[in-house]
Formats: C-alpha cells, structure tokens, sequence
C-alpha cells in the first residue's frame, strides 16, 4: 500500500475506532506525550507549591493520563472511553494550576492546551465544547478568590481562557472534519477507478492512457497489455513510441495533430498492423484530455476479419472489373448514395448503344432517355425492389437492348448488363 493510501486508511480507522487504537497510535499519541513529559519535568521543579498535596495529585493524574494513553488496551474499551486520558490531563492541569496559585502565569495553563488540541483533532466538536466549558468553572472553583500573584482580574483570564479554547479548538476541529470529509471522497473516487479498472480488464478492446507531452503511458488495460506479451500495468511509466509498431506511429502522430480541446474525440480512419503480430489489424479512437498535463485515452479494436474481407472483396472486385472490360456485353455498376449515379459502365456500350462510357457515367438520366418505356420501368423497379429482368424489341431508331437484367448488389448497388 502507498503512503497516501495508508494515510488515507488510517485517518478514516481514527474517525471510527479512535485515536488511540492501531498500529500507529504511538505514531499520533508521541508528539503529545513528548510535549506533556518534557514540559511537566521543567516546570514542576522550578514550581513554588502554595498547595502540596494539590500538587502531588495533579503530577499523579498528569502521569497517569499520559501512561494510559500509551498502553492501555483501548481497542477493547468502548470508544467514548478514549475520552478518559485528555479530560484526565486536562484536570491534571488544573489541579496543578490550583497549587501553583500563580494564575494566568502559570506554565500548567499552557499545558490545558495539549488535552483541548488533542479533543479538537480526535475527537467531535461536542466533546471539546463541553470540556472546554467546563474547565473554565472548575479553574474558578478550585481557585475563588482568584490568583494573588500574577493576574488582578482572574475571572477576565478564565472566560478569555474558555472562548479561546472553544474557538480555536472549534476552528481545528473543522479542518480535521473537512479533511476526513475529503479524504472519504477521495476513497470514494478511487474504488470507482478501480472498479472501472476492472471492467477496463474484462473488455477485450484495448485501452491505454498517455501523456501527450512526452507519450509517457499512465494506464493500460489486461487486453493491452496482453497484445504486446507484458504483464498487468508493465508498461506504465514507459515510453509509448516503445510499443507501436511504424504503422501505428504514423496513426499516433496523424491523430496528435488533430486532437485538442475542441475537437476532444477522434476516430482514425486508417486500419493499422500492430506491433508484435503477423497480420493483425486494430482501429483506434482517442479521446483527448485537458490537464496540467494533457492526456490521450486510446481505445483500439481489433477488427482483423473485417480487414481481411474488404481485402478479399477488393480483390473480388478487381477480378469483376477486368471481366467486365472483356465483357461483349454492357455492364454497369450502379448507386444508390448519396444520388442515384452509375459509377461504372463496361467499354463495349460504345458499340452497343454508340455513346462512350463516361456519357452516362456524367448523368444517369441519359440512359434512361435513350431506353423504350419497358427498360426504363425495369430499371426503377430494380432500384426498387432489387432484381428484375427485362426483356424489350427494338422497334424503333433509339438503340435499345434485346435483352437486359438488372439486381441490387450490396451497399446499395446496381449491377446490370445489357446483351
């Protein structure tokens, strides 16, 4: 585990089981006792006592609250009972006070603030409010007529005593709670990144995640990862370029030039041969991320057998054209997208019908015109209603065809031959 998720876990494991209760207790509790120890052993000597026995008993409590807190076995005590070493040294403090009789110039009522700090940052607002109301009355009872040497107005001193306490002590408690709050968010957030994680690995469309200043990657899926032969999330930290084959780059750089925070999402065109594979063939779609340092998510499908079977139909293509221009007779190839339109028309209809291929290849209707009524009416009802045949005599001196067939061929096409 990180060190901010370890800090993360254990702020969270002190809002609910208490400060004093983990492995890091002697970790938060340290500073305290430190602070309390080294204080109470230079103070305590130099104290002139005006009441002994007061002072025997605020040390002993003082010790004994510090002692507890560092040992006692608080996981098996009810939570509020974490509330015994603070409240206890916060009336050690007092007590000592009362003995000392000096006042607002006593060392221990700098010392109330260690128990009233540690109830701001561990414990709730209500907590530190009622101790630190309290206090202020029992510092007037074990003290009523006030402290002789060093303050005139010590009811002044006590109220100005327990509204700082309140205030600041609040003030703490707020950002301790602020900081509990966010740090729940942020726990929040990072499981649904983990679970997105998780769905991310299931999928088998590979996904990856990129600094554009420098193609540093800073997230891959398992189906990445398992394209290019590494481990779960081996590749982070790499360099990108790393991993693409030349094919690849040319997609990365075509995509990069492009890609901004106005125009955040795009899709490349081109299918690319991937790194490491024999005929293989992925398409990529990138997302482009704003940041202090902006990212690329990638997502690339493999789409191999759609890449073989255009090829094959390229190909199947190629051998229907050469045919075709061999062909005694008229074949065409028509489309319905984006307007009706012949897109090929074999060369022998020069001899047939006396008007060279790129005539009707310029305007459809112009075959349309030079056709008696029944191929006309053939050769809509095979747009419309995909094969047809049609059969016609000439009978007069607009060429026409003995006979003709026509059938709709995929992507929306015509193909027809007239004998």
């Amino acid at each position: 585990m990180s060190r901010t998720a370890r800090d993360e876990a254990q702020l969270d494991d002190t809002a609910t089981f208490g400060a004093l209760v983990g492995v890091d207790r002697l970790r938060r509790v340290g500073p305290f006792a430190v602070t309390a120890v080294a204080s109470l052993v230079w103070a305590v000597p130099l104290t002139t006592w005006a009441r002994p026995w007061n002072a025997v008993g605020g040390s002993g409590g003082a010790v004994v609250a510090v002692v507890a807190a560092l040992v006692a076995p608080w996981e098996r005590m009810p939570r509020r009972a974490q509330l015994g070493p603070p409240v206890l040294f916060l009336a050690a403090m007092l007590v000592l006070l009362s003995a000392a009789g000096v006042g607002d110039l006593s060392p221990y009522l700098t010392l109330t603030v260690l128990p009233l700090a540690w109830l701001a940052i561990y414990e709730s607002r209500m907590a530190l409010l009622v101790t630190a109301g309290l206090a202020g009355p029992t510092l007037w009872f074990l003290m009523p007529t006030g402290a002789t040497q060093g303050s005139t107005h010590p009811s002044t001193s006590i109220v100005v005593f327990v509204i700082c306490s309140a205030g600041v002590g609040t003030a703490l408690n707020n950002l301790v709670v602020e900081d509990r709050r966010l740090t729940a968010r942020l726990r929040a957030d990072r499981a649904a990144v983990e679970q997105a994680a998780l769905t991310l690995d299931a999928i088998p469309e590979q996904v990856s995640r990129y600094r554009v200043r420098d193609h540093t990657i800073v997230y891959h899926n398992a189906s990445w990862a398992a394209q290019h032969g590494i481990d779960a999330g081996g590749a982070v930290g790499e360099l990108l370029d790393d991993h693409l084959s030349d094919d690849e780059m040319r997609g990365l750089r075509h995509q990069l030039g492009v890609l901004n925070a106005a125009m955040p999402i795009l899709e490349d065109p081109t299918e690319r041969a991937t790194h490491g594979a024999t005929d293989q063939w992925f398409q990529w779609i990138d997302r482009f991320i704003p940041g202090d340092d902006d990212e690329i998510l990638s997502i690339g499908r493999d789409v191999t057998d759609r890449h073989h079977a255009e090829t094959a139909l390229a190909a199947s293509e190629a051998r229907y054209r050469d045919l075709a221009e061999k062909s005694a007779d008229v074949v065409w190839h028509f489309s319905l997208e984006p307007t009706p339109h012949f897109d090929y028309m074999s060369p022998s209809v020069e001899r047939i019908l006396g008007y060279s291929p790129s005539y009707f290849l310029d305007d459809f209707d112009r075959m349309l015109e030079i056709l008696d009524e029944a191929s006309t009416t053939a050769i809509l009802r095979a747009i419309t209603e995909n094969e047809c045949s049609i059969t016609s005599t000439s009978g007069s001196d607009t060429p026409t065809a003995r006979s003709s067939s026509a059938r709709l061929a995929p992507r929306s096409c015509v193909v027809g031959c007239k004998a």
